[in-house]
Formats: C-alpha cells, sequence, structure tokens
C-alpha cells in the first residue's frame, strides 16, 4: 500500500471508531480496579486475565456494548457520540479485546468466538443482565458471536462495515468490488503470522507518525497498540479462518448496515450475512458508517444508535 493509502485508512478506520461502532463464561473474578475512572476499569477474569474496559453515556441508561475495529481500543468513542448516546438514555460499554490497549493478550490461535466469555464478564460485573451489542469492521463478527452465543442475553444487534465469514463466502466472491489496497493487506494476513506482523508494525509506525498534537483521536489510537500489533495480527488472522460459531444460530433482531461506496468490506458481505441470519434486516446507505467517507456523521451515530437503545424500525443514516 502507498503511504497516502494508509493514512486515509487510518482516517477512516479512526473516524469510524469515532461513532463507538469500533463487547459472556463462568465466574468473574473478584478483582476490579479504577471505578473512580470510567474510561479505564478493570477486571480479572475466570482465567485470570486483566480485562479493561470503559463505560459512556448515562450510568443508568439502556447498556449498548459498542465492539472496536481492527486495530482499536476502548478509547475510540468520540465526544459527540457519547453526546448522542445520553441523549438517547443509553449506557455505552467498550472494552479492549485481549492484547489491545490495557487488556492481557492470548494467544495467536485464539478464535472469534473465543472473546465472547469477555463480554459476559463484564455484563455480570455491571449487573446487565440484557443487552444490545453493535460492532464495526473488525469488531462485526464479534458482536455477531455474542448475539449467537447469548440468546437469552442479547436484544438486538448490528453491524456497520459487516464482514461475512471468508471460508463460506469463498475467496472470490469475498475480495469481489474490494480495492487493490485491500486486497494486499488481506493477503499479508493470510499468508502468515511473520508477513502481517511486519505489515502491521509498519502501518502502525506510520499512523503514529501521523497524529497530530490536537488530534481528538490522538489517545484512541495510540492506546490501541500500546502492548504493540500481536493483538491486531491476531485477530485480523482470526476474522480470515473458521470463526467457531454459525451466524444462523443469532436469533436477536440484526440490522446489518451496507454502503455502497465502501470498497474494504463491499455490500455483497452484508448481503450474505442477511441472507444467512433469520432475524437480520439489510439497511443500505451512502451515509452508513463503515470504511466509505460519509457526508453526515451526525445523522449515521443516531441513526445507529436510536436502534439499538429504542428499538422500532430501524433509521437509514
Amino acid at each position: 500500500m502507498s503511504n497516502e493509502s494508509l493514512l486515509q485508512r487510518r482516517e477512516v478506520i479512526v473516524g469510524m471508531a469515532g461513532l463507538g461502532v469500533t463487547a459472556l463464561g463462568a465466574a468473574v473474578g473478584a478483582s476490579v480496579r479504577g471505578m473512580d475512572d470510567k474510561k479505564t476499569q478493570f477486571l480479572t477474569t475466570a482465567d485470570g486475565r486483566r480485562l479493561c474496559f470503559a463505560e459512556w453515556g448515562r450510568t443508568d441508561g439502556v447498556p449498548v456494548f459498542a465492539l472496536h475495529g481492527s486495530p482499536g481500543s476502548r478509547l475510540g468513542i468520540a465526544a459527540e457520540t457519547e453526546a448522542v448516546v445520553t441523549d438517547l438514555g443509553g449506557r455505552l460499554i467498550t472494552f479492549d479485546r485481549p492484547g489491545y490497549g490495557q487488556s492481557d493478550g492470548r494467544g495467536p490461535a485464539t478464535r472469534v468466538v473465543d472473546h465472547v466469555e469477555d463480554v459476559q464478564a463484564i455484563a455480570d460485573r455491571l449487573g446487565i443482565d440484557a443487552f444490545s451489542i453493535t460492532g464495526n469492521s473488525g469488531g462485526a463478527p464479534h458482536a455477531l458471536a455474542v448475539a449467537a452465543r447469548f440468546p437469552d442475553r442479547v436484544v438486538r444487534v448490528s453491524n456497520t462495515g459487516a464482514i461475512a465469514p471468508l471460508d463460506l463466502m469463498g475467496l472470490d466472491e469475498w475480495q469481489r468490488n474490494q480495492d487493490g489496497d485491500t486486497r494486499e493487506y488481506t493477503a499479508a494476513v493470510r499468508a502468515s503470522q511473520a508477513a502481517c506482523t511486519t505489515l502491521f508494525e509498519r502501518l502502525d509506525a506510520e499512523m503514529r507518525a501521523a497524529l497530530a498534537d490536537d488530534d481528538p483521536m490522538r489517545s484512541a489510537t495510540l492506546e490501541q497498540t500500546r502492548q504493540g500489533v500481536a493483538a491486531w495480527v491476531n485477530d485480523e488472522r482470526a476474522l480470515e479462518i473458521p470463526w467457531g460459531f454459525s451466524v444462523s444460530e443469532i436469533r436477536a433482531p440484526a440490522v446489518i448496515y451496507a454502503n455502497p461506496n465502501d470498497t474494504v468490506t463491499p455490500p455483497n458481505h452484508a448481503e450474505w450475512l442477511v441472507t444467512h441470519i433469520r432475524s437480520a434486516v439489510l439497511v443500505t446507505s451512502a451515509n452508513a458508517p463503515g470504511h466509505a467517507n460519509i457526508d453526515d456523521k451526525s445523522r449515521a451515530r443516531r441513526a445507529v444508535y436510536a436502534w439499538l437503545i429504542k428499538g422500532g424500525e430501524p433509521i437509514t443514516p
């Protein structure tokens, strides 16, 4: 990828994370620290890992988990998003997937479905029985996994920048209408752990070098790879192998957003998911969040979160 393309990709990743569409298991460890700082809270999982999470919006609001992309972190929520969520009566919860931000890492063999217990751990600790969940880009399959595994707790699920499973869709269809930079990126992911690490270390260095001191998402961008790129590598490679669950298991109402201008995860990904999720509705809009630049982020934020918080008919962004 060219430097210009990489920087554009970074702007899209961080910009969409700012919309907040950038996180279930047995007993949870008793230790929770940092409760005075809602943006950096910790718990210890049943298997002894430290998990870092954040809360945004109303403490008594309707709970919504927002799962960050790849890379990403719990901090990828813009002030405008928190304001919209608060106004709609929502309580937003984000967390660092293992190895991102301040959460302990897991091994490279971890599948998408293996992270669902972390969402349960956070929900249990916060006393949340039922919640909506959304994921953007690399976080989208994780949101689907939670909905599939916890039908009694997930009341609504949505995806932006939706990704279909490569092993079931087939490489030719999966890559149809993707741009050349994305094909190069995903080829490195599939090639090997080492090739992926080399690429991501370069991308991370370029993203950090491009950050302005006054960038409102500076902290979020620095936080996502504070432990290096291993989590990013593991995350992306897990998306291109079997996910460990079937999207056909999902029973909760689902909205899959598609943007016809998205050349990273083109609309055929969203269309595949809607075909295989019986409860899903496809919402197509050139203003839908994902990987394409959009004109009205305010409308997109409100459309996505109004449905997650209040239900009813989905609003077209």
